[in-house]
């Protein structure tokens, strides 16, 4: 599934995508991941934020995506990254890869 223009501030509600593999959110001028944004989509496998402007993930905003292997978040305006955001799927195995290229981070 792929979205374009896309307000999650809007509080968009993922719930009726619960099954879906995978979800493209690339070039939706999306500045925050908040919380409770994928709460929903606990199937994830691969998820695209690829060319926003994120410049925040609140802590346990992937939380819910057990089953996630891939997620991009490259070409974005990230500064910091901590560790326990991703700690749940370092720990449980799921997630193989995650794409930071092109931020600016500078502490981790």
């Amino acid at each position: 599934c792929s979205l374009d223009n896309l307000n999650l501030d809007a509080h968009f509600n993922f719930s009726i995508f619960q099954r879906l593999n995978m979800l493209n959110l690339n070039k939706n001028n999306i500045s925050i991941i908040k919380q409770h944004y994928f709460s929903q989509l606990s199937r994830l496998l691969y998820l695209y934020l690829n060319f926003n402007t994120i410049k925040t993930i609140e802590l346990n905003s992937f939380s819910n995506i057990i089953t996630l292997w891939h997620l991009y978040l490259e070409n974005n305006q990230l500064k910091s990254i901590k560790h326990s955001m991703f700690s749940k799927f370092i720990n449980t195995f799921h997630i193989t890869r995650i794409y930071l290229n092109n931020n600016f981070i500078e502490e981790y």
